[in-house]
């Protein structure tokens, strides 16, 4: 089995899901059995999470990720009942009390529960990978139109001759980690004609796919 390796400094985000009553948890697992759990971390997401959890918002976001990621160690295999006994090891390791290992004891089959994949999740997860796969996904655009100077020297000074106007795309993206990065794409003219119907004959192409296959369609 695979052995789940925590940082010490993951002690308080551990403590603070073992905080949650049984109630609470069972709250989650039905979250992390949905579709939409893919997107924890968009924050609409997570204030719905606070709402039914009825906790507040920084302590929501601390238990999705620690949840998300204990989750994602079950969904590459590792068996639930193997990952709660690590935590309990870590959790009797760092604490000062039996009172962490006593919470993971009487609350393990909602601990199970919560860290055990579910169908719509999984669907979700290889949709999402099918769908963007291992390229980076464009998260926004922003444009730049701009004129640059021509300089020439002129009776021993700078003067300015004209002006070349610049298309500057830059896009936001994304990778299936979150990291994020800015690429930035200098644009001719030209290239932004081209551009623009390279743009609508996709969409044409996109509602050639949706006439013909909307039913079956599981992204779009």
């Amino acid at each position: 089995m695979a052995k789940l390796i925590l940082p010490r400094r993951a002690f308080e985000d551990i403590k603070l899901l073992l905080s949650l009553d049984e109630a609470k948890l069972r709250a989650l697992s039905e979250f992390f059995g949905s579709a939409e759990s893919i997107q924890a971390r968009n924050p609409d997401i997570t204030k719905k999470v606070s709402e039914r959890l009825g906790i507040d918002h920084r302590t929501t976001e601390t238990v999705v990720m620690v949840c998300g990621f204990l989750l994602s160690v079950a969904e590459e295999g590792t068996k639930p009942e193997d990952i709660i006994t690590d935590i309990r090891s870590f959790v009797a390791q760092y604490g000062s009390s039996d009172e962490l290992p006593a919470a993971v004891d009487k609350k393990r089959e909602a601990i199970i529960a919560l860290l055990t994949p579910k169908p719509a999740r999984m669907r979700a997860l290889k949709v999402e990978y099918l769908a963007h796969g291992p390229h980076p996904t464009v998260d926004s655009f922003r444009t730049v139109c701009d004129l640059r100077p021509v300089f020439e020297r002129s009776d021993g000074k700078e003067v300015i001759v004209g002006y070349v106007p610049t298309i500057l795309l830059e896009a936001r993206v994304s990778n299936l980690s979150g990291e994020g990065d800015t690429i930035v794409l200098y644009l001719t003219s030209d290239m932004l004609e081209s551009l623009k119907n390279i743009v609508i004959r996709t969409g044409e192409k996109l509602e050639a796919i949706r006439a013909k296959f909307g039913k079956d369609l599981l992204h779009d």
